[in-house]
């Protein structure tokens, strides 16, 4: 099995294509025939993983054409043809490389990101406009009255959009990424659409508003290609569609209120929080009394009612009310006896 993987050396800028003969083995991922060719061919390829569980995100890469997470992505499946997927073309891809389908597996880095070495590419854009959506819970001013709930239909409508794993797939696929390099892209947008329908926010406008500017919502073309290659389901099309429909419907122009305003981000109202009850103050401990050093150091234990002395008074000899010391360990002073270590002479 050849792998054919694109190689860019950032030193000199220059661009090849390199073919790897790799032993397949039943079950082998490309992500572990990129492994394989690291260790055993050429130990200067570069690429990213981390968890190998399609988790992490960070091994995404366009396999066939295809954003695929390196670590999911069989290669039986991908030399047989039974885990095709048939995306929209993206004309901002510029010239294909050419590459023999029945005999290689065509690797190279995710498009519309800056390539940085090899199959590693820049991340900084795609996390710039995801935190441009501010993706932190905004919890409601003041104190609620009890928890925050969350109705079970609640949770099943937001699992699947806080599946995401920021692989980047999603907008290596859109064409509108390609050609506008302001667009925030599937991810970024279907984070924010989470966020606007968690019951558990501030019911505002906030959320919605934040996606009405030319770049967010209204720039999507619906090519659908990001729900296609999520490797997690996440459908960012459908999101998007609900929160065009959400100002009145698919448009190229700002988002709108029914009434034709600009939708605008109204401010949260402060709930009054209830006066806290003064906590009491802890009752000072009863003082034991005290005792004589004499008394302390003198006067046995006495036994529980109805029961038996511990076992070191149970060793005494009967009459001795001091066990005799012992001349292996060292003499602990005790109250009364001066510091000297002798015992006290009661």
């Amino acid at each position: 099995m050849v792998l054919k993987v694109r190689r860019f050396d950032p030193s000199t800028g220059s661009v090849r294509y390199d073919h790897y003969d790799v032993k397949h083995r039943p079950g082998m991922t490309v992500l572990d025939a990129l492994l394989h060719i690291q260790e055993r061919i050429d130990d200067s390829l570069s690429f990213r993983y981390s968890c190998r569980g399609a988790v992490c995100g960070s091994c995404a890469v366009l396999v066939n054409r295809v954003p695929r997470l390196a670590c999911r992505t069989q290669l039986d499946a991908v030399m047989q043809g039974t885990d095709t997927l048939e995306l929209k073309p993206d004309p901002t891809i510029g010239e294909l490389e050419p590459f023999n389908q029945r005999f290689e597996i065509l690797v190279e880095p995710l498009p519309h990101f800056h390539v940085l070495k090899d199959l590693v590419v820049d991340f900084h854009k795609f996390f710039r406009f995801h935190e441009a959506t501010e993706p932190v819970f905004r919890a409601p001013v003041g104190l609620p009255d009890r928890e925050l709930r969350l109705e079970p239909a609640a949770v099943k409508e937001l699992e699947v959009y806080t599946n995401c794993v920021l692989c980047g797939a999603c907008f290596a696929a859109c064409p509108v990424c390609g050609k506008n390099p302001n667009y925030w892209g599937p991810a970024a947008l279907a984070q924010l659409y989470r966020f606007a329908i968690d019951p558990r926010e501030p019911q505002d406008d906030r959320r919605w508003a934040q996606g009405n500017h030319p770049d967010g919502w209204p720039a999507c073309e619906f090519f659908a290609n990001c729900k296609l290659v999520c490797p997690k389901g996440v459908p960012p099309n459908l999101a998007i569609g609900a929160a065009r429909r959400r100002f009145g419907g698919p448009s190229s122009e700002p988002l709108t209120t029914e009434t034709g305003e600009a939708a605008k981000t109204e401010p949260v109202a402060p709930v009054p929080a209830e006066p806290m009850a003064p906590v009491p103050a802890e009752e000072p401990m009863p003082e034991s009394p005290q005792r004589d050093a004499g008394d302390a150091a003198t006067a046995p234990d006495e036994p529980p009612e109805g029961g038996e002395q511990n076992s070191v008074e149970q060793s005494r000899p009967a009459g001795d009310s001091k066990a005799e010391p012992n001349p292996d360990c060292p003499v602990v002073p005790e109250p009364g006896d001066g510091g000297t270590g002798e015992p006290n002479p009661a």
